[in-house]
């Protein structure tokens, strides 16, 4: 029995939100040529080990086929993906249209059996948003996650990164107006109810937490008024004398399908329906148009009559039934002010209108709104009790062109209004519409559009941005900035502070941000960060100076290598001890070694050379410029004294004497010689 009340609070909620995506009244979703309303919707379904305890029946798959089944039989793109500690199932969108697509897609969604792998909700996320994102239509796009709510990876950093994957794909999911709406399975009490809310509140959806049968009521209420903008019928029977019955009645225009679901099946002996004309549906065209889903009757009435309709079920006395009924609409409802801003004075008349839209044109004619009813409803954002908050207001009829309401306000602030056209039982709402009384709505500089900040990276790390020049409002000077939406990782970004963000970490990334005025008039702005990497700039030029140089010093050894003495060079002792004689050298490229002119008794070092330096007063390479070159120092005889160095240079036509010891000291060798450098 447990079960059961669980099952059932899952069934009426998925039966809810297939009510707002196929047959809801959202004025975002597209139209195709024929009027049909189209969605592209994405179903994620968990099937991690954590599923055997918050479901061990596997209801969700029974929820999942009526969900399916009630579908429109046209306009809608469906895909599944089911997952757990990674992707299982990914099928992808394709045209869901006709009762056996239905199935076959339930079967892919069904055919993995949940083990104990852990659950990887922010990778099932981004899979189903990339999956939208890659249909090429303008159609409404929805995500309806199914799971237990709580992101588990067997460890801190796999969860970590998990819910790092699952915030980008929420950003994505904002960015894109991707809805995503939850079914929480809570009936252990274990969900983390407050990853669902963040998966869910930031995109405009919402979700429905599933514990027992105590919050139905509440749930579907909370459900219904704020998220799917139609009416869920539901009317619970007790069988006396054999029977129970429902009526329901279908407007004359607006209803496409109307779908009917009646739990106990196994109890019931029979399922009979009356049209509108009084004649009872054969039992061919009723099992033509039903089927058993676990234990429920399913019945999709298509393009039905307008009036009466009833349905009968038999079955043993004091046996209860829930009849359920859905409407898929083939229009939308659609509210407008005479301001295109939908800013108002004080005191001044706001004048609404309503009416229904197919293909985006309002539909004109007394024959869609004859048996309708209209009603304007307020929520202020500024009033704390939910009471006062919400106030209706009955709309006059207004011929061919639907409805029409005047309102005047007489306290500043922001309000959401919504329109609600009625026939019997039967509801359709407008998507809300925010106006501000006393004080203009804030606006975002670049609309509906996104806001591209370029950033060039060189010597900075970080970079202050000041997003408040992208928002502003006639009053207020000082809006209140938030972001509420990042595709950056924690610690990338930081602030606001006031008007300003601060990038710690320059890197391409969007955000999504509201700014708020002092009455509670927000307006949300996408920026998109473009970074511009120029760090790479001095490494290029270091880079090309570290080249000139290595080429310069190629070129200089190539040269050096090149270069050759254009001269003689004489060397010899003028010792009276060394008779030995001068040997010339011509020629000679690089180091020429001393020790080659054969010189005896002398203290000098082995290792002198003589080097061939640049000459530019010869052409080509030649030179007649040189270098000694000692390891030790040695004594240089100019005209003008002695020197003592460790290099001398010397040029043709001058002579040089040289000895190894300083001729004031008087224990030194007496080793002086004489060089000569001659051009040739």
């Amino acid at each position: 029995m447990k079960h059961n009340k669980l099952f059932a609070v899952m069934l009426f909620a998925l039966v809810l939100i297939i009510t707002s995506f196929a047959g809801g009244q959202s004025v975002m979703a597209e139209e195709t040529k024929d009027g049909d309303t189209h969605y592209n919707i994405e179903i994620v379904v968990d099937a991690s080990g954590s599923l055997q305890i918050t479901d061990p029946e596997d209801n969700r798959y029974t929820a999942i086929d009526i969900f399916l089944q009630t579908l429109r039989e046209n306009g809608n793109n469906v895909g599944s993906v089911v997952f757990t500690s990674k992707i299982e199932e990914d099928t992808g969108l394709s045209e869901i249209d006709s009762k056996n697509s239905k199935e076959k897609l339930s079967k892919q969604i069904q055919k993995y059996v949940p083990d104990q792998s852990d659950t990887n909700i922010g990778l099932a996320l981004q899979t189903a948003a990339d999956n939208l994102n890659a249909s090429n239509d303008e159609s409404e796009k929805i995500i309806l996650l199914l799971s237990d709510g709580n992101t588990d990876m067997g460890s801190k950093e796999a969860d970590k990164e998990s819910l790092e994957i699952e915030r980008k794909a929420i950003e994505q999911c904002v960015a894109d107006e991707i809805k995503v709406y939850g079914i929480c399975l809570n009936s252990n009490g274990a969900a983390n109810l407050e990853e669902f809310k963040d998966m869910t509140s930031s995109t405009g959806g919402s979700f429905l937490e599933v514990k027992s049968s105590e919050n139905l009521v509440t749930a579907l209420k909370d459900f219904y008024g704020q998220i799917f903008k139609t009416r869920f019928i539901s009317d619970k029977k007790t069988i006396k004398d054999g029977s129970a019955s429902k009526s329901i009645e279908v407007p004359s225009y607006g209803v496409e399908e109307l779908n009917i679901t009646i739990n106990n099946a196994s109890k019931l002996s029979g399922v009979a329906i009356t049209k509108p004309d009084g004649v009872d549906m054969s039992e061919n065209e009723f099992s033509g148009i039903s089927s058993l889903i676990g234990d429920y009757y399913f019945i999709k009435i298509t393009e039905p009559d307008e009036g009466l309709w009833d349905v009968t079920v038999k079955g043993k006395k004091g046996t209860e039934i829930t009849f359920d009924f859905v409407f898929n609409t083939d229009n939308t409802v659609g509210l407008e002010t005479t301001s295109e801003e939908n800013s108002f004075s004080l005191n001044e008349d706001v004048e609404f209108s309503a009416g229904f839209y197919s293909d985006g044109e309002k539909l004109i004619g007394e024959k869609y709104y004859e048996y309708y009813a209209g009603t304007v409803v307020v929520d202020s954002a500024d009033s704390e009790d939910e009471k006062d908050a919400q106030q209706y207001y009955p709309m006059d009829a207004d011929g061919e062109n639907g409805f029409k309401a005047s309102l005047s306000y007489d306290k500043e602030g922001t309000y959401e209004v919504y329109a609600v056209l009625t026939c019997g039982e039967f509801e359709s709402m407008s998507e809300p519409i925010t106006i501000s009384v006393g004080d203009a709505l804030p606006e975002f500089s670049a609309g509906d559009e996104v806001e591209t900040v370029k950033i060039t990276k060189l010597f900075n790390k970080e970079e202050t941005i000041d997003i408040g020049q992208y928002f502003s409002d006639k009053e207020d000077q000082n809006l209140a900035l938030s972001v509420i939406a990042s595709s950056y990782e924690d610690g990338d970004i930081e602030g606001p502070d006031g008007n300003e963000v601060t990038l710690k970490k320059l890197v391409d990334g969007k955000m999504t941000v509201q700014a708020e005025d002092k009455n509670g008039g927000t307006v949300k702005g996408v920026i998109q960060i473009e970074v511009r990497n120029l760090t790479w700039i001095p490494l290029l030029i270091c880079g090309v100076l570290l080249l000139v140089i290595i080429g310069i010093i190629i070129l200089k050894i190539i040269e050096a290598k090149k270069r050759f003495f254009a001269g003689y060079l004489s060397v010899f002792s003028a010792s009276q001890v060394d008779d030995s004689n001068s040997r010339p050298a011509a020629e000679f490229t690089g180091k020429y070694l001393l020790s080659n002119f054969c010189l005896m008794n002398h203290q000098f070092d082995n290792g002198m050379y003589f080097k061939v330096l640049p000459d530019k007063s010869v052409p080509g390479y030649g030179s007649h410029k040189l270098r000694l070159v000692s390891p030790k120092t040695f004594y240089y005889l100019s005209p003008s004294g002695e020197t003592a160095v460790k290099s001398l240079d010397m040029v043709t036509g001058m002579p040089y004497d040289i000895r190894s010891t300083s001729q004031e000291d008087s224990t030194g060798y007496n080793d002086t010689i004489s060089i000569s450098l001659e051009e040739s």
